[in-house]
């Protein structure tokens, strides 16, 4: 059998690209199974990808799992010992931003099905009584996390959202500087959003049941393939989850699942 895998683009083309030959490679040696992979040019055709039966295996955002209907397995990431993350609202120091001074600037985001990049800090504004569209001068989706930030340092935008893990100052600074090196020290939080579970690496419908058991049950066997496999994610373990606790996560924030009308 030969898998596609597939995964979003966030990290960027170069990187993206080149962490997709890595994960393919790591996936075939832990499957035992060819496995070819690509980057989607956006999460909306990562999605697409997964419910129109094109991939067998994705590395899924969280705000795309919680849409899938169904998955043979979702197995969340964890990483610094967490299995959530949080998102950060992200402006330049200098200019001495808070959330009740953001009327007339401009926001750079991911993507419109980024929780982290996105969807979270979307939800915390509007908690505040605060309507992105009022607000922003402007608003544009850049595609991969170091894109939007890049946009704030080089001031094409005000503000942006970015994955943490943690919420001290020195957790968030380190965190901006995974994403933009040094130049990010420019950078502060001036917001951070609730926490939702990790992405995750899914096994579709694509697969059949006895398939979908089977890989699940690889991918969490320790081998020195794995430990590769885990390190392309930047992961420390994998652990199964259900496509409901996204769900729950993000109701509030995500679009509704695929194939259901809005409620």
């Amino acid at each position: 059998m030969a898998l596609t895998f597939v995964m979003p683009p966030s990290l960027g083309p170069a990187k993206a690209s080149a962490r997709a030959e890595v994960l393919s490679g790591a996936l075939s040696r832990v499957l035992g199974e060819a496995v070819t992979g690509r980057v989607s040019s956006s999460y909306g055709e990562l999605e697409d990808a997964i419910t129109s039966g094109q991939a067998h295996v994705a590395w899924v955002p969280s705000a795309v799992c919680a849409r899938l209907s169904i998955a043979r397995a979702a197995l969340a990431v964890v990483r610094k010992g967490k299995g959530t993350y949080r998102s950060a609202l992200v402006a330049r120091k200098a200019d001495r931003l808070s959330t009740t001074s953001l009327g007339g600037t401009r926001a750079t985001w991911v993507d419109p099905l980024s929780a982290g990049g996105y969807l979270l800090v979307r939800g915390l504004l509007r908690s505040r009584g605060i309507d992105l569209d009022a607000t922003f001068a402007s608003q544009r989706f850049a595609g991969s996390y170091r894109a939007a930030i890049e946009a704030v340092l080089h001031r094409d935008a005000d503000v942006a959202a970015a994955v943490v893990h943690a919420i001290d100052p020195a957790a968030l600074a380190e965190m901006l500087r995974w994403y933009a090196g040094p130049p990010a020290d420019a950078l502060e939080a001036i917001a951070v959003s609730e926490s939702c579970p990790n992405d995750a690496l899914v096994l579709t419908g694509r697969l059949s049941p006895f398939d979908g058991d089977r890989f699940a049950s690889a991918l969490l066997v320790d081998t020195p393939d794995r430990a590769r496999l885990l390190a392309g994610l930047e992961a420390e373990s994998l652990v199964v989850t259900d496509l409901a606790a996204y769900r729950r996560a993000l109701l509030s924030t995500s679009p509704p699942v695929a194939g259901k009308p809005p409620s």
